[in-house]
């Protein structure tokens, strides 16, 4: 999926475009929508998004104010407007299209494909192949120099960092193996939270239901295979709360 933000302050175009992206370009995900420059301004900052749907006249402010406010986007956008004279100053700031109101469906479409050329580079595909297996398969991808590897999360022993790079130790029947992840040890850790993941320290994250015991003297972890981490004092309550949550296999 693409996620997108639409930015339009007249309801009625606002609903003619989401319906006719539902209808010419299903894989774009609507995630927010601002009817205003300062409403945009107020949410645009916060969010990781693909794609911005950005009409020009905002009552408030133009879309080219809007985004001289924000300074830094580094998103495609596609300018929806009623009025021509503002073509040339749309593409001198990112634009993929220009748009010209009512939005027509085959239109929109040929800017979607345009949009996706940009935003869809090999890295983006794996990130999204990766996305679509943490969820369906409960697995994760590895891109290696030379291959993919998926890896069960139900495997998983714990994820150390390693610099921006990340060292995962997993099982496999009757030995243990290692494989490098060029993600940092935080996408781990957001990724991996609802499958009982605990971040124990800076460069830690243990699989929760790999864990055989805590010795509360030292805060030292235990792992069933015998691996054994110290847990940072700032983390040791959440930690032990975390644990007390998994319900045993």
């Amino acid at each position: 999926m693409i996620n997108a933000v639409i930015v339009e302050d007249e309801a009625i175009y606002m609903e003619h475009l989401e319906s006719k992206l539902k209808q010419f370009a299903p894989e774009v995900n609507i995630i927010a929508r601002a009817t205003s420059g300062k409403e945009a301004l107020a949410l645009l900052p916060k969010m990781t998004i693909d794609l911005l749907l950005l009409d020009i006249e905002l009552g408030d402010m133009s879309a080219f104010d809007l985004l001289e406010k924000l300074k830094i986007h580094d998103y495609p956008i596609i300018f929806t407007t009623s009025f021509e004279q503002y073509a040339v100053k749309a593409f001198k700031a990112n634009a993929i299209d220009y748009l010209l109101k009512p939005v027509e469906g085959e239109e929109l479409r040929n800017a979607i494909n345009k949009a996706k050329a940009r935003i869809l580079t090999p890295e983006r595909i794996v990130g999204l192949l990766s996305d679509y297996r943490f969820y369906k398969s409960k697995s994760i991808l590895i891109s290696e120099k030379t291959e993919y590897s998926l890896i069960s999360i139900d495997s998983i022993l714990y994820c150390e960092a390693d610099g921006n790079y990340t060292n995962i130790h997993y099982e496999l029947p009757g030995k243990e193996e290692v494989k490098i992840s060029t993600k940092t040890l935080k996408y781990f850790d957001e990724k991996l939270s609802e499958f009982n993941f605990l971040r124990i320290s800076q460069s830690v994250l243990v699989n929760g239901e790999k864990v055989k015991k805590i010795i509360k003297r030292n805060n030292q972890l235990i792992l069933h295979n015998g691996t054994t981490f110290t847990i940072a004092k700032r983390r040791k309550t959440d930690v032990i709360e975390q644990l007390s949550n998994i319900n045993p296999q």
